[in-house]
């Protein structure tokens, strides 16, 4: 903490910094146990644990799951916190997983693991910007006004999730002797997911 705001906010209001200081370690408590549980599921104790994480990824990782609350966000950050020490993992968990992470609400994540799964368990062999997914059924099974979705699609569209749907249309012209089709821009009324998107979604999930 020293490091971040100076001495000069323990000297001044030290209250304050003895408060954010147990606020940390206390969620630093909840990422070590939720890490060390995740571990052991997939079989491993410290000594066969070989695969070290960069200061660059894990320093901040760790910095970003101390300051969560949410105990779904928290949850997250200790599976990639494990993905990313397991010596067995095909993806390399990477500074850009820990940032995107970072600006994310739990809606955001959860509609964006939603896609991923319906994704892999539908549609597994189709390129990813041919899958659309509706906002309006997305909002429907989530339990959810439509409104508080699209706040949620447009944050994911800000970090490069999810692409804004293009829906082809029936109308053609003429183009250099060649006729060729339109798509309509629909903005978050359908959307698809983003290769970005995916990697997150590896990097902090058991699959």
């Amino acid at each position: 903490m020293d490091r971040i705001f100076g001495e000069m906010l323990e000297d001044s209001i030290g209250i304050v910094a003895d408060r954010i200081k147990f606020y940390r370690i206390r969620n630093f408590a909840v990422l070590y146990e939720n890490t060390v549980r995740i571990l052991r599921n997939k079989g491993y104790t410290e000594d066969t644990i070989t695969r070290v994480v960069l200061p660059k990824v894990g320093v901040p990782l760790i910095e970003s799951a101390t300051l969560e609350e949410d105990s779904e966000l928290q949850a997250l950050w200790a599976q990639m916190l494990a993905n990313a020490m397991d010596p067995n993992f095909d993806l390399d968990v990477k500074l850009r997983h820990v940032s995107l992470l970072r600006e994310m609400e739990p809606l955001d994540v959860r509609i964006l693991n939603a896609c991923h799964q319906e994704k892999t368990a539908n549609h597994d062999k189709i390129p990813l910007d041919k899958v659309l997914f509706e906002r309006k059924l997305l909002a429907r099974n989530l339990g959810m006004a439509e409104d508080v979705i699209e706040v949620s699609l447009l944050n994911l569209i800000r970090l490069s999730c999810i692409d804004p749907g293009f829906v082809p249309t029936s109308a053609a012209t003429n183009v250099g002797g060649r006729s060729r089709s339109f798509s309509i821009y629909v903005g978050t009324e359908s959307f698809t997911l983003t290769l970005l998107g995916v990697e997150l979604c590896m990097a902090a999930t058991s699959n």
